[in-house]
């Protein structure tokens, strides 16, 4: 984990322009880091047990932070929660593109036809508008492409333990088309489910689903309109007069990034950038800025911010050095079992740790190491 972070650091550095011979990130107290995050994933365990009966919200969550903190396909709780996940229906926005994240990154050629079903879910459930909702089962999830092809792999390979440094990626063969089919939507959605339907979508495309272009641009139309004059987002549109605030605002950056990145268009548009000077004007890694609470997901807004980040190609917004701060508050504010105030904020806290969030680049047939070779 040590040695990942610090090369994801040294690289990011030299792949947007930042001279490491003048400025370099302020260190971090690496031991400290991977510590925390070792105690946080037996706090997890400890607090959020495997229960393939009464499978919780948190489930795909905690898998998914458990991929990042390095725990191998092989340990029990892992492998109870995956099999708990990929065997139950697809019902809700958050952890169907939770679920096509984790699948992606833990091998996005044997799960291949479960992320197009994700992908299904997620194209049928976007409303008219371009914004998604909780999300609603679908009568039939089988992708739209095609008939089940037998020679496109249902489930993982065999367990396996998790290699040191980043995963590689196997080369995606063959892809599989996902078409929208008429499904009700509601009228009314929110950025936050918004946020996550596009992170699925990206998962989606690099294990080589072939989304319809109508997706991705109706969701940047609705991002863009969504944008407040000062730059940055709110829950959604019908809080008029509220102050926007950090973890929307990451999130709307976020998903504009994806938006260009799924259209292969170009990233750097007024309003990317007028949502990155909202964070850079607003920053902060003690609270969630702007909102009405500033404890109020707090570290929901941390995860995001790690995403925009990352996704934008930035190690400082604005002046500030974000992942540095970051973690030196984390490390400063975690309870004395190395977790923070609840199971969520337990799982965002070592997401934003870990670095997880891989750069935007077209890794549909090869890994991401290779592309930085």
């Amino acid at each position: 984990m040590a040695i990942r972070i610090m090369l994801v650091l040294a690289l990011a550095s030299a792949a947007f322009g930042q001279d490491k011979r003048k400025e370099l990130p302020p260190p971090v107290e690496q031991a400290a880091i991977d510590k925390a995050i070792k105690k946080g994933v037996e706090h997890l365990r400890r607090t959020h047990p495997a229960d393939p009966m009464h499978p919780g919200l948190q489930d795909e969550l905690v898998l998914w932070t458990l991929v990042h903190a390095g725990v191998p396909e092989t340990d029990e709780h892992f492998a109870a929660l995956l099999k708990a996940m990929t065997e139950r229906r697809l019902s809700r926005t958050y952890p169907v593109a939770l679920q096509a994240m984790i699948l992606e990154e833990l091998d996005r050629v044997a799960w291949q036809w479960r992320i197009a079903q994700c992908a299904q879910f997620l194209v049928d459930n976007q409303s008219a508008h371009g914004f998604w909702s909780y999300g609603e089962a679908l009568k039939d999830d089988t992708p739209t492409g095609a008939a089940k092809p037998k020679d496109v792999a249902t489930g993982a390979a065999k367990a396996k333990d998790t290699p040191a440094g980043p995963r590689t990626k196997p080369k995606v063969v063959k892809t599989i088309e996902v078409k929208r089919r008429p499904h009700a939507t509601p009228l009314d959605g929110d950025n936050s489910n918004s946020q996550y339907a596009m992170l699925g979508l990206r998962a989606c495309h690099d294990a080589g689903i072939r989304l319809p272009a109508a997706t991705a641009d109706s969701a940047r139309r609705y991002w863009e309109s969504q944008q407040c004059d000062d730059g940055g987002w709110l829950y959604h549109s019908h809080h008029p007069g509220r102050a926007t605030y950090g973890s929307m605002t990451a999130g709307g950056v976020g998903s504009l990034l994806l938006c260009a990145y799924l259209q292969s268009s170009d990233p750097k548009s007024a309003a990317v950038k007028r949502g990155v000077d909202w964070l850079a004007a607003n920053f902060a890694v003690d609270r969630n800025p702007g909102a009405p609470d500033p404890a109020t997901w707090h570290h929901y807004w941390l995860y995001g911010l790690e995403r925009a980040a990352i996704f934008h190609g930035s190690e400082k917004i604005g002046a500030h050095w974000w992942y540095s701060e970051g973690a030196k508050h984390l490390l400063a504010t975690h309870k004395p079992d190395l977790a923070w105030v609840s199971v969520e904020d337990t799982c965002f806290a070592i997401l934003f740790l870990a670095r997880g969030t891989r750069p935007l680049q077209d890794v549909a047939t090869e890994s991401a190491a290779d592309k930085r070779k």
